[in-house]
């Protein structure tokens, strides 16, 4: 959000460098796992605090990996 358009692995590491420094607190844990063939489904809560506002907020999301050839 606002930080522009990455390209490639580098692209990768400099939006989650931004994304971390907005935050004094960021911490997650890991709800659930889920086999699902070549994919896994993995379901997290996210503790964070603000750096500039000092709110505190926790979220819930879910994300999907997908593995081809053993990778």
């Amino acid at each position: 959000p606002g930080f522009g358009v990455f390209h490639g692995f580098d692209g990768i590491r400099d939006l989650f460098g931004r994304w971390i420094e907005e935050w004094d607190h960021y911490s997650w844990i890991h709800t659930n796992l889920s086999d699902a063939g070549e994919h896994v489904v993995l379901d997290s809560e996210i503790h964070a605090t603000g750096t500039s506002s000092g709110v505190e907020v926790v979220w819930t999301h879910s994300q999907t990996y997908t593995f081809r050839a053993g990778k």
